[in-house]
């Protein structure tokens, strides 16, 4: 479920994203994954007290950080606009937290998105929520590797012609180019290396299976196989998919 989640928040690059997980324990987990990763996280459970909650909350909504793990209990009451997307890593135990989930994004206009994470067993469930809800859900694949990657690198060019567009007083850049010049350094290779200096920050957040290490698991069942959540209510829009 972290490299889907990270796959997720890869191709969609959420200025605001909420992670809604069943259990603290579950939460620490994904957190402690998500910040191993590079990403900008943090935590909401029962076991903060209330001043750490609100500096949490207050990083949150300045933008501070993007994503927010949180159990049910633990967001009830919380308010805040423009969640961009909701991410139900476990699916929730009862119907209406489902719903209060979702509700978060898509507010005032907007439009919003919802995954929801399940495995083969738990499609009954996914199907009573559907009803419950009166939504439609929809399939989707899981973004591959190559689908994250060139889509950093277009806006890795993007970014470059944008900043090509400003005129600005460039003086002091211009020295240094100077001085990296040389008979041995060509301006191409100079602009190479700047390329990779910032194709490996645009790059960090993509997952890499090697990187992300899991306790073993039994082997499960082809009826078991890994599946995701797309729902259309009002705004949102709220998906499910697979994966081999």
């Amino acid at each position: 479920k972290i490299e889907i989640l990270s796959r997720l928040l890869s191709i969609h690059n959420p200025d605001s994203a909420m992670v809604f997980c069943n259990t603290k324990k579950k939460v620490n987990e994904v957190i402690d994954m998500l910040k191993f990763l590079g990403y900008d996280a943090d935590a909401l459970h029962g076991d903060l007290r209330q001043p750490a909650r609100d500096k949490v909350m207050n990083a949150f909504r300045s933008k501070a950080i993007k994503i927010l793990v949180a159990t049910d209990v633990a967001a009830r009451g919380i308010d805040v606009d423009n969640v961009e997307i909701i991410f139900n890593y476990d699916l929730p135990q009862y119907h209406e937290y489902y719903v209060h989930r979702v509700g978060r994004t898509g507010r005032m206009g907007k439009k919003g998105k919802a995954f929801t994470f399940v495995t083969g067993s738990e499609m009954d469930r996914l199907n009573i929520i559907q009803k419950y809800a009166k939504i439609t859900i929809t399939p989707i694949s899981i973004p591959s590797l190559r689908e994250i990657e060139g889509q950093k690198r277009d806006a890795l060019v993007k970014k470059i012609k944008a900043e090509m567009m400003v005129k600005e007083d460039m003086s002091l850049y211009k020295k240094i180019v100077k001085e990296l010049v040389s008979d041995e350094n060509s301006i191409e290779d100079l602009v190479l290396i700047l390329l990779k200096m910032l194709d490996r920050d645009e790059m960090k957040h993509i997952p890499i299976k090697k990187v992300i290490k899991e306790p073993p698991k039994k082997k499960k069942r082809s009826s078991e196989r890994k599946r995701l959540s797309k729902s259309r209510k009002r705004n949102i829009d709220d998906f499910w998919g697979y994966r081999n």
